[in-house]
């Protein structure tokens, strides 16, 4: 055995001893009913929004435990120190198993798969966001007990993703709850106050060269095997498209997956950003996706589920589908997506062109009746009770447990 292996064996052989010493006290440290601990791959996203609502509210306390140093150091910067501790520090082993309830977004890797099932705590998955696109959950190492078990719990917005989540992953969660998502609470307050509505407008437009008519976000999602195209049609022609927005006073903001941010510096789609209509829209720049979406008068994607939180405003969406019959090989995608993009999908620069005039101008009405078809479909909750709601639900929850245990 070389040197470099003795190392890599050493390190594997600590990793497993750190997670049986964390496995083992979140199973035998007593649990405190009011401490909620929070942690996710990246910050902005549902576990966020709640963390923010629930900071507020004096029957929790809150405590983001933070997976790496970069997240950590992001997080000081917003909160205060006691609200932020390193998960892979002694205080962070000692706050992740005195809490009673854990809530994360992505998966138990958001606490370095430090939580795990079978784990004494309430469980709540937050989720990041209706799967439009097939996710990757892995409950097949479960044993029978805690396949059984009924303390983790998902947030979902319709019957449509509960029933997705239910037949997909029967064996492992086995409580989903539709009461919505953090975040979509957030766009109806402030997509129903109009002061709100003027100011936040107001703060992202003052970081832009231009005052457009009219803002488009385009938000991509991200590709496992190839890097996406981001106007990939036979028939492009940058300066026709940089025209196009002139002629019409219209803004693109252009949001990459944070996975993908580096084909905004690819060489293809620097005269666009060298015009005042195309922005290099990501987190560096605009943190919070929510706020673009709240702003943006049109929504283009590909595979992305921020169109189910774009619902909520009632705006048209237009789908790129350019390369789907190969996603579907890498991502199970459901059936609900040929019936969402069946009205909306564009293949060339001519027909792109054509349907944002249309969603824009000349049949915005058609658009926004979809969208509002679209919405009741997908948000079978009270948008404006999310937060109450959950809170409810981890009040009853808690009973249960005290019932339990008695």
């Amino acid at each position: 055995m070389t040197t470099c292996d003795k190392m890599i064996h050493i390190k594997s052989v600590l990793k497993r001893i750190r997670l049986s010493i964390y496995h083992i006290m979140d199973k035998i440290i007593p649990k405190n009913d009011k401490l909620i601990i929070f942690s996710d791959t990246w910050i902005g996203d549902n576990v966020n929004y709640l963390f923010d609502y629930l900071r507020e509210d004096p029957d929790y306390d809150v405590l983001w435990l933070a997976r790496e140093p970069k997240i950590e150091k992001k997080l000081l910067e917003k909160y205060h120190t006691s609200e932020v501790i390193s998960l892979t520090s002694l205080k962070g082993l000692w706050y992740f198993s005195r809490a009673k309830i854990s809530v994360y977004g992505h998966g138990f890797w958001d606490y370095l798969n430090f939580l795990q099932e079978g784990s004494p705590k309430i469980i709540l998955n937050v989720w990041h966001g209706i799967p439009i696109k097939g996710v990757k959950i892995d409950y097949q190492n479960m044993d029978d007990d805690e396949k059984q078990q009924n303390n983790h719990l998902t947030l979902v917005n319709s019957f449509f993703d509960q029933q997705y989540f239910q037949e997909r992953y029967q064996e492992g969660i086995d409580g989903t709850r539709m009461v919505g998502y953090p975040r979509n609470q957030y766009i109806h307050e402030i997509i129903t106050n109009d002061n709100e509505m003027d100011k936040l407008r107001e703060d992202i437009i003052s970081e832009i060269p231009t005052d457009p008519n009219y803002v488009i976000l385009y938000a991509p999602t991200f590709r496992e095997q190839t890097s996406t195209e981001l106007f990939p049609f036979d028939d492009f022609d940058t300066e026709e498209l940089i025209e196009f927005c002139d002629e019409n006073e219209i803004l693109f903001l252009i949001r990459p997956h944070p996975r993908e941010n580096e084909i905004l510096k690819a060489s293809e789609y620097k005269e666009l950003f060298d015009s005042d209509y195309f922005i290099k829209a990501d987190k560096s720049r605009f943190a919070e996706t929510q706020d673009l979406l709240l702003i943006a008068d049109l929504l283009i994607t590909d595979y992305s589920s921020l169109v189910f939180d774009y619902f909520i405003t009632q705006r048209p969406v237009l789908f790129i589908p350019y390369d789907l019959e190969r996603y579907k090989k890498e991502r199970d995608m459901p059936q609900m997506y040929q019936e969402l993009a069946q009205r909306g999908s564009v293949d060339n620069l001519d027909e792109l062109l054509v349907s944002i005039e249309d969603a824009l101008i000349q049949d915005k009405e058609s658009y926004r009746s979809r969208a509002l078809t679209n919405f009741e479909k997908y948000h079978d909750y009270r948008i404006d009770e999310v937060i109450p709601n959950i809170k409810q639900l981890l009040e009853d929850e808690l009973s249960n447990y005290d019932l339990l245990d008695s």
